[in-house]
């Protein structure tokens, strides 16, 4: 399995929109969003890697609505020494 970020969305995308969008390349496990307004991405889990590639690889760049989405595999969140 491999997650996806996708951000840049148009803002009135959701859940449904971003599956169906990811779902020409793969299977999709799960879709959520993180974060408000030009911060929001959205994270896609894919149940194959060699599918997620192919959607990272098809839709990087591509344009919806206005904007051109930025799509590369999620990484993991660092941890902080504090």
């Amino acid at each position: 399995m491999k997650q996806i970020a996708i951000d840049n969305l148009p803002h009135n995308y959701t859940e449904r929109d971003v599956g169906a969008l990811v779902a020409v390349y793969g299977r999709v496990k799960t879709v959520f969003f993180k974060g408000v307004g030009k911060e929001r991405v959205a994270y896609v889990d894919m149940s194959h890697d060699a599918e997620a590639d192919r959607a990272i690889a098809a839709l990087n760049g591509t344009i919806r609505g206005l904007n051109s989405l930025n799509v590369s595999e999620a990484r993991p969140r660092q941890e902080y020494d504090r």
